[in-house]
């Protein structure tokens, strides 16, 4: 079973004192690390959490990370910062493989025609789109990032992150179904609840 990992790191702008940014997201069930970092963990899925920090002390760019389900970050983003004006600077959307190789991912990227390597890397590559004309493809040497700076609002988010989700789909290989193996997890289950 695959157990590929998805991150969703921003660059965004927030044109707010630090001191009140942390005032205001306190009170939000965010967490103030020492390092100056915010931390927000979902009480009710651990796995989903939203890291904010400034990029410098006194910088008004923060970096943004996210983990867990990302179909409503829109949501959590407008929830967390948008009543401060923000510009959302850069996206990345990072893709860890199991069994990454780039060299499977490259030959997989030159069978799609559509897209285009860079001339000043092979391991970058210009993708297709309409709305963010900006995406590139970055192979890296553990991960996959989708890379974009064509978003600049909040409610664009959600667009842009499923566009990269359908651009991974070329590098995850869907696993066979096995009808046995689900016969006999489901014999076990019912087992142990008769048991």
């Amino acid at each position: 079973m695959q157990s590929n990992r998805v991150t969703i790191n921003f660059t965004i702008r927030i044109e707010e004192d630090y001191e009140n940014l942390v005032a205001y997201l306190r009170p939000l069930q965010f967490t103030l690390k020492r390092s100056g970092e915010l931390i927000w963990v979902n009480p009710f899925d651990t796995n989903q959490q939203l890291t904010i920090k400034p990029m410098t002390a006194g910088s008004h760019n923060y970096i943004v990370l996210y983990v867990g389900e990302n179909k409503n970050l829109s949501s959590i983003l407008e929830r967390a910062i948008g009543t401060f004006e923000n510009k959302i600077v850069m996206l990345q959307y990072e893709l860890y493989l199991d069994n990454y190789s780039i060299l499977e991912c490259q030959k997989e990227i030159e069978a799609e025609t559509a897209w285009t390597q860079a001339d000043y890397n092979d391991r970058i590559y210009r993708l297709p789109n309409v709305k963010f004309t900006d995406i590139a493809c970055l192979l890296m040497e553990n991960k996959i990032t989708f890379m974009t700076r064509n978003i600049y609002e909040i409610k664009h988010v959600n667009k842009a992150i499923a566009d990269c989700n359908g651009y991974s789909d070329i590098f995850i290989k869907p696993e066979p179904f096995n009808l046995f193996t689900y016969m006999s997890i489901e014999q076990h289950s019912i087992s142990s609840i008769t048991a």
